[in-house]
């Protein structure tokens, strides 16, 4: 049993990795010196996904529910990657900006562009 949490566990830290990498990546290209909420990132990347026909994920991301995505946002600011204001929007740190060098799939680069 402890075998298959640690794997859980695994697995979802890297589920958080890879959304943290979208996130900063279209937060970037979508204007990195603005602010945005989640949803409304999670969102463009859906839209992005579902116009470029290439799956990835984000459509049932931007589905979840709050508590996913309130894991996410929570992580997002333990790594230093955002600075959350009190509104719940967001703007990249620099090390968010770092990290946002880490591409997305073309097609949805392209769709985000």
């Amino acid at each position: 049993m402890s075998e298959k949490r640690n794997i859980d566990q695994e697995t979802r830290s890297f589920e958080l990795r890879m959304q943290a990498d979208a996130v900063t990546r279209a937060t970037f290209l979508l204007g990195k010196d603005g602010e945005r909420f989640l949803n409304d990132v999670l969102q463009k990347l859906a839209d992005a996904e579902s116009k470029s026909g290439f799956l990835c994920g984000f459509v049932d991301l931007a589905a979840s529910d709050e508590l996913e995505k309130d894991e996410l946002l929570q992580y997002l600011v333990q790594q230093d990657l955002i600075v959350l204001n009190n509104n719940g929007s967001f703007k990249l740190s620099p090390n968010g900006e770092k990290r946002s060098s880490a591409q997305l799939p073309p097609q949805i680069e392209t769709e985000l562009r």
